[in-house]
């Protein structure tokens, strides 16, 4: 196992200082399919699309498709508990019947596109509004956080959409929990340990209590 280790360690150090091979931006225009991978600069985390069980019954189990971002071997050591665990899924209710999922950055905004049905929209360009048509990218960072940034004339980076504003079932350094004009920040727990659509428990804020609590589908647990 430890050998194994090494083993991931060096393909990985490896692909991190290859310019050519390994990068943690998609560039508007670019298609990011199955086979791509982003790594974050200092190789703590990825973003790829991931095989993983969304259905289980008397017949079998059912695997989908998603696009996930997950902490690499760098980290396995001192977050041990999330090996192997997805962070953040960006389809965690849609998952991809197969491999032709496609992540791009286009006119319209950002998308995943796949030849099961609809274009998965995890952002859209205002087209009433002089929202920024060129100049967006895609960044992971080593936070685990996936920005969509526009560069404007200055050279500044202005953020259309993150992935920390839409959490899954894990907290990171620089999240939130709680409410703004904007947002409901809220974690959901798996369905199941292997089925990563939400699950029966919710943790958010409680704007009348003005605490976190735990919400059950059944009723309100508190539990802090």
């Amino acid at each position: 196992m430890f050998i194994l280790k090494l083993l991931l360690l060096d393909i990985l150090t490896c692909l991190c200082f290859c310019g050519c091979v390994a990068r943690n931006t998609l560039k508007q225009g670019e298609r990011f399919n199955s086979s791509d991978l982003l790594v974050s600069q200092n190789g703590a985390v990825t973003l790829n699309f991931i095989k993983q069980e969304y259905d289980r019954d008397w017949d079998g189990k059912d695997f989908g498709f998603y696009l996930a971002i997950n902490y690499t071997v760098l980290l396995n050591e001192t977050r041990g508990d999330l090996w192997g665990h997805p962070i953040w899924l960006a389809n965690r209710q849609d998952p991809i019947a197969d491999e032709s999922g496609v992540l791009i950055i286009d006119e319209t905004g950002l998308k995943i596109t796949h030849n099961g049905g609809n274009p998965i929209q995890l952002f859209a360009l205002q087209s009433s509004s002089p929202s920024p048509t060129t100049n967006i990218n895609l960044v992971l960072h080593d936070s685990g956080n996936l920005v969509l940034q526009h560069a404007n004339s200055n050279g500044e980076n202005i953020t259309l959409w993150q992935s920390f504003d839409f959490p899954t079932d894990t907290f990171l350094p620089g999240m939130k929990l709680g409410l703004s004009r904007e947002r409901n920040w809220s974690l959901s727990s798996w369905l199941t340990p292997y089925i990563p659509a939400p699950g029966a428990f919710t943790l958010k804020w409680e704007p009348v209590e003005q605490r976190l609590g735990s919400a059950q589908r059944q009723g309100f647990v508190d539990e802090w």
